[in-house]
C-alpha cells in the first residue's frame, strides 16, 4: 500500500465515532431495545457497537486504499473473515468498536474503542481511545507508546506477594484441565487479583505501572494486538502462556500480560501456565483433538 499511516488521523476517527455514535447513547441512557446477546447474556452488543464498526469498515477503505477490515461484529456474523490476518501481504486495520461492551451496557466507567493496524503480518499499531476520559493511547511499532503525547512507561520489577493483576474467572476453562479452579487456588498469593471487564482498560492499567499483570485466555485479535503493542512499547510484554510471542495468526491458548520480563516469569511459574498449556495439548494430541 502506497499511503503511510497516520496515527492522528485515525485517532481522530475514533474520537469522531464516540462523539457521534458512542456518547449521545450513553448519556441518553441504553435501553433494553439498544442491547443484543450474541453467544449468552454476558456476551452483548449494542446499537453503537454496530454503527461504529459500520462507519470505520466504510472509512478507512477510502482513506487507504486497498486496506482490509476486520471488526468484532463483522466476524460474529462471517467468522471468515478473519482469515484475512493468516495473510502476510495485506493492510489491515482490527476493530473492537466498543471494548468492554458489558460495562458500557451497564453505564459503568470502563469502556474503549480499540484499533489496531496489521502490515505485512505484524502489528505496526494500536490504538485504545478510553471514551470517558477522553484519551487517546498510541503506539507504533519501534516508536514508544503515548498518551495524548505523553510517553508512557511500564513498572519495575516487584516481588511475588506485591504483584497486582487481572484476570476474568468465569472465561478460563474447566475441561480438559480445570484451569478456573487452579486460577482460584493460587490467587492468594498475589496482592490482587480482579477484572475490569474491558481489556483495553487493563493494558492501559500495566502499560502505565499502575498493575503489574493480566492472565487471559481468550485470544480474540480485537481483544489483545492493539494492548499488546502499546503495552511493549510502554516496555512491558505479551505472550503466549507457553513463552512463544504473541502474534496476529494466533487464535488458540492463552496470553499473559506484564509490565516486565520479572513480573511475567513470576505470573507464569505462579500460576503454572505453561504447565497447563502443555496439558491442554497433551489432552489433545491423545484424543486427536
Amino acid at each position: 500500500m502506497a499511503q503511510t499511516i497516520d496515527p492522528e488521523q485515525i485517532a481522530g476517527l475514533l474520537r469522531e465515532c464516540a462523539a457521534e455514535i458512542i456518547m449521545p447513547l450513553f448519556e441518553k441512557g441504553i435501553t433494553d431495545d439498544d442491547i443484543f446477546e450474541k453467544t449468552s447474556k454476558f456476551d452483548l452488543v449494542t446499537t453503537a457497537d454496530r454503527e461504529v464498526e459500520e462507519k470505520l469498515t466504510r472509512l478507512l477503505p477510502s482513506l487507504y486504499k486497498g486496506c482490509v477490515v476486520i471488526g468484532e461484529e463483522t466476524v460474529h456474523a462471517e467468522p471468515q473473515t478473519l482469515d484475512a490476518l493468516n495473510s502476510d501481504d495485506d493492510v489491515i486495520f482490527v476493530v473492537d468498536p466498543i471494548d468492554g461492551t458489558n460495562n458500557f451496557a451497564s453505564g459503568k466507567r470502563h469502556f474503549a474503542v480499540m484499533m489496531s493496524c496489521v502490515i505485512n503480518g505484524q502489528t505496526q499499531f494500536g490504538w485504545i481511545y478510553d471514551v470517558l476520559g477522553n484519551e487517546t493511547t498510541i503506539a507504533e511499532r519501534g516508536q514508544g507508546a503515548y498518551t495524548e503525547g505523553h510517553k508512557i512507561q511500564s513498572g519495575t520489577p516487584k516481588l511475588l506477594g506485591d504483584l497486582q493483576g487481572f484476570s476474568s474467572m468465569r472465561h478460563f476453562p474447566e475441561k480438559p484441565v480445570n484451569v478456573r479452579e487452579r486460577i482460584k487456588a493460587a490467587k492468594s498469593g498475589v496482592a490482587k487479583l480482579t477484572t475490569l471487564g474491558c481489556a483495553a482498560h487493563e493494558y492501559l492499567q500495566i502499560a502505565n505501572g499502575a498493575k503489574d499483570f493480566a492472565l487471559y485466555t481468550h485470544m480474540k485479535p480485537w481483544d489483545h494486538l492493539a494492548g499488546a503493542l502499546i503495552l511493549g512499547e510502554a516496555g512491558g510484554l505479551t505472550r503466549k502462556w507457553d513463552g512463544s510471542d504473541y502474534t496476529p495468526k494466533d487464535r488458540t491458548g492463552g496470553l499473559i500480560a506484564a509490565t516486565n520480563e520479572e513480573s511475567w516469569n513470576l505470573a507464569s511459574t505462579h500460576f503454572k501456565l505453561a504447565e497447563i498449556s502443555q496439558q491442554v495439548k497433551q489432552y489433545k494430541r491423545e484424543n486427536k483433538l
